[in-house]
């Protein structure tokens, strides 16, 4: 596979010196020459303006050397890989994920790919949302099991399911008695005003979290002033406390039912239909993803369906009761 013509013209437009690229190649300035000549003749265009010193790409030599990058990063990539393969080299897979999360998924991914790949190391990381963008911007993670957004656009996902946000409060809240409650369950929130949120009290999660990203969206969007009383780092805390009565809380509905509370929460949805962030499984879009990655992604994809609970089942808001 020659991809020489891309390196060369990269060395080119670095060096921005035909004599110090030929150097950096361990080849002659005239051999360089000729395959530039031979390359932009085959193209159509000049790829390099030589009448300036130092040499400056054109605007179709830049296009040519961002795309060449891409190619021979997905080159090293498919390489490594073959090479991994035919050697059995390979023997580590780096998963970042978010604690709360790994708590649910990580007890049936990792026994289900240890089996199957018994001397490949799964190992995991953890840490928020924003630390897990951080992990795969660095290369310290192969893969994030996490949930949308990113901020980075050199990051590629898959989505593997709907994780419904709902606001929370307990039953016995002030906010709460206002509303008959005998229609409301957490697949069936109330869909309420946003003016109704006006001075409640929120417990939080800290900045960095996706559900603190979250809350902030939603309230900007329906421009909402908003305080949170009390910041914790597990969704678990927070929903436990807006059980006990302490405020209200912006919760994923699966949090809800792994805390086992939602028998003692009422549940609320500014949006029709509710609110929904993507579970995703993301890598760096220059590094692709292995086929140890790729049977992980759709392990997870399998084990929405088979595991009851994994995920939460649909959340369709109703009009509300009024006492």
């Amino acid at each position: 596979m020659n991809l020489n013509k891309y390196t060369y013209v990269i060395a080119v437009a670095e060096a921005q010196n035909m004599r110090r690229a030929a150097e950096m190649l361990y080849i002659s300035q005239p051999a360089l020459t000729k395959s530039l000549n031979l390359l932009e003749e085959e193209l159509g265009v000049k790829l390099f303006d030589r009448n300036t010193s130092p040499i400056r790409l054109t605007y179709a030599g830049e296009l040519f050397v961002e795309e060449a990058r891409k190619i021979l990063d997905l080159n090293r990539h498919l390489m490594e890989e073959i090479t991994h393969i035919a050697t059995v080299q390979k023997s580590r897979l780096v998963l970042g994920i978010p604690s709360d999360r790994g708590s649910v998924w990580l007890p049936h991914l990792i026994p289900a790919f240890s089996q199957k790949f018994p001397l490949i190391d799964l190992q995991v990381v953890e840490g928020n949302n924003q630390e897990i963008e951080t992990f795969l911007l660095n290369g310290d993670v192969d893969l994030a099991l996490n949930t949308l957004p990113f901020h980075s656009d050199q990051i590629s996902f898959e989505v593997i399911a709907d994780d419904p946000i709902v606001i929370a409060a307990a039953k016995e809240h002030p906010f709460c008695q206002a509303f008959d409650l005998c229609r409301n369950t957490l697949p069936s929130p109330y869909l309420i005003p946003a003016q109704l949120l006006k001075g409640q009290n929120f417990i939080a999660l800290k900045k960095g979290t996706g559900i603190r990203r979250i809350s902030e969206y939603l309230f900007e969007r329906y421009g909402l002033e908003y305080t949170f009383s009390q910041e914790f780092l597990r969704h678990e805390t927070t929903v436990r406390l807006a059980a006990e009565g302490v405020g209200l809380v912006i919760t994923p509905a699966h949090t809800v039912t792994r805390t086992g509370t939602a028998g003692r929460l009422a549940f609320f949805s500014l949006d029709q239909p509710v609110l929904c962030r993507k579970i995703v499984f993301a890598h760096l879009k220059s590094r692709g993803v292995s086929s140890h990655g790729r049977f992980l992604i759709q392990l997870a994809k399998d084990l929405t369906v088979r595991i009851p609970g994994l995920v939460s089942g649909p959340v369709l808001p109703v009009l509300p009761l009024y006492r």
